[in-house]
């Protein structure tokens, strides 16, 4: 069983978790005993210098990307949107980590061009415990450098997938389609207080693939 990256302690490349929200909030509990520090690096960015250095590898973002398959749901689809005027987008290495052999030449280019430029442009966050972080899931990509935890100090950070359907932004459908699921109105709903599981070392699926 592959353990769920977010969980695990190496480093997470720039990305959006895919398909996953339109929000991400973070809950600082503690920071790890050494490394974890965290980055943003606005897409808008990035996007503006690829096209000027690199408008081929913008082509292949906006293209038909196919991911390995995921225990959550389909991760098929382009790595950029359009929607609105805007530039959406929804960026995982994790699953191509695992399998580098599902990529082309010309994918693998632009992903590397994205991180590079994001690791250009990026800041990185002051975060505190206590902290609590929201991150525009559609504009914003974030990674973790690799941490280590201690006896007397480990990483333990709350993650939430947020949603505003009134002042969200307008989505594009088959993005729209693969998410909402996840913020249908129940008549029931149970929020667990605990993670019977917080490193993913006990559960018999897969690999999440739609994050880091």
């Amino acid at each position: 069983m592959q353990l769920n990256a977010s969980k695990g302690s190496g480093e997470l490349k720039f990305h959006a978790d895919r398909y996953y929200a339109e929000i991400v909030a973070m809950f600082i509990k503690e920071n790890a005993a050494i490394g974890g520090e965290q980055y943003l690096a606005s897409f808008s960015t990035i996007y503006n210098r690829m096209m000027e250095e690199d408008p081929e590898s913008v082509a292949v973002l906006a293209q038909e990307w196919h991911w390995p398959k995921d225990c959550i749901r389909d991760l098929d689809g382009p790595v950029i949107y359009q929607s609105s005027g805007r530039v959406l987008v929804q960026l995982v290495w994790q699953a191509f980590i695992e399998n580098p052999e599902l990529l082309s030449p010309a994918q693998k280019r632009a992903l590397e061009t994205v991180q590079r430029i994001a690791e250009e442009v990026s800041i990185e966050l002051d975060h505190q415990a206590g902290d609590i972080q929201f991150v525009n899931n559609l504009a914003i990509l974030h990674a973790r450098n690799s941490f280590r935890d201690s006896p007397e100090k480990a990483r333990h950070i709350l993650r939430l997938g947020l949603r505003d359907p009134e002042k969200g932004w307008i989505l594009p459908e088959q993005y729209r389609s693969r998410t909402e699921s996840a913020f249908k109105s129940l008549e029931h709903q149970c929020i667990p207080v605990c993670d019977f599981d917080p490193y993913f070392k006990t559960t018999v699926a897969t690999t999440a693939a739609h994050h880091g």
